[in-house]
C-alpha cells in the first residue's frame, strides 16, 4: 500500500507538493478548492502542469481529490443538492485534468428525509457526475459513520446504491477505517478485520474498493461518532492497522491518512504506518 496524508493546497497545487514530501508521504490527497464553500476550483494550465511535473518528479502518486465538505447528495434541501452536483461536475473536469486516479464524495447526511429517498438521490448524483468525468478518474463514495442522519455507513447501502446506477466500473467506494469502526465493523483486531473485508467482498467486492482512509477512532465500537485519531491511539489500535497495511487483497491501494494535529503529527503517524508495513 502507498502511505500518503491529505494535504493543504493554500498557495498553490505545488506547494502542496512540498507539503507531502515534507510529510514522507508515497501518495496524496487534496480538497478539490475551499472545503467550506461553493466557490469554483479554478486551476489554470500553468499551476496544473508544475503540480503534476513535481509530484511525479517527487514520485508522490496516485493524487486522490476529495470534495469539500459542502458537497451533499443525500441533502433533504434539493437546492443543496443541486449545488453539490454542479460543484462536483465542475470539480471532477479539474481532477481529472491535473492527473488524479480518483475524486472522492462523502456519501452525506438526510436528515430528516426518508433513507430510500436519499438513496435515490446519491444515485442520480453519481450517475451525472460519471458523466461530466473522463474514463480513466474512478468517482468513489465514501462510508459514513452513521450519525445524525448520515446516510451510507453500511455496505449493504452502498452496494445499493452501486446497483442503482448499474454498476458501472468506475463507480467504487472509498472505505474510512474510522468511520467503519463508529458504524459497528470492528476492525481492531486481525480476524475482526478480516471478516470486515469478507463482508465488503460479498456485499459490493473488492474490486470496487479504489482508496482506504486510514484513520483511527476517538469513540469506541458502533458509537456512530466521526472522530479521527491517531494510529494506535484510538480505539482500533495498532493491530488493526498493521492487519490492513499486510493484506496481500489491498498491497496495490493507496492509504490516506486524514489524521488531526501538525505536519509533525503527520511525520509520525506516516512513519509509524511504514513500520507496520512487512
Amino acid at each position: 500500500m502507498r502511505i500518503g496524508v491529505h494535504v493543504s493546497i493554500a498557495g498553490g497545487l505545488p506547494e502542496a507538493v512540498k507539503r507531502a514530501t515534507a510529510r514522507g508521504c508515497e501518495s496524496m490527497q487534496i480538497f478539490s478548492g475551499n472545503p467550506r464553500n461553493w466557490r469554483d476550483w479554478e486551476v489554470s494550465d500553468e499551476e496544473g502542469s508544475a503540480f503534476m511535473r513535481d509530484r511525479l518528479e517527487a514520485g508522490v502518486f496516485p493524487l486522490i481529490v476529495h470534495a469539500p465538505y459542502l458537497v451533499n447528495p443525500a441533502s433533504e434541501k434539493k437546492e443543496v443538492r443541486n449545488l453539490s452536483l454542479l460543484s462536483t461536475i465542475k470539480a471532477v473536469k479539474v481532477a481529472d485534468r491535473i492527473g488524479a486516479s480518483a475524486f472522492v464524495v462523502h456519501a452525506g447526511s438526510a436528515g430528516a428525509s426518508p433513507r430510500r429517498a436519499a438513496l435515490d438521490w446519491i444515485a442520480a448524483f453519481a450517475h451525472l457526475a460519471i458523466e461530466g468525468a473522463k474514463p480513466r478518474l474512478g468517482f468513489l463514495l465514501e462510508n459514513t459513520a452513521g450519525g445524525g442522519g448520515q446516510v451510507c455507513s453500511t455496505f449493504d447501502e452502498l452496494a445499493k446504491i452501486i446497483d442503482l446506477v448499474g454498476r458501472p466500473s468506475r463507480l467504487g467506494v472509498c472505505l474510512d477505517t474510522a468511520h467503519a469502526f463508529a458504524a459497528g465493523y470492528d476492525l481492531s483486531t486481525p480476524s475482526g478485520f478480516e471478516a470486515v473485508l469478507e463482508e465488503f467482498d460479498a456485499k459490493i467486492g473488492l474490486d470496487r474498493l479504489g482508496v482506504v482512509h486510514s484513520n483511527d477512532s476517538k469513540f469506541p465500537l458502533s458509537s456512530n461518532r466521526d472522530r479521527h485519531e491517531h494510529i494506535g491511539e484510538g480505539h482500533i489500535g495498532m493491530e488493526g492497522f498493521r492487519a490492513l497495511l499486510n493484506h496481500p487483497k489491498l498491497e496495490k491501494l493507496p492509504l490516506i491518512l486524514e489524521t488531526p494535529g501538525s505536519e509533525a503529527d503527520d511525520i509520525r503517524n506516516v512513519t509509524l504506518m511504514k513500520t507496520l508495513r512487512r
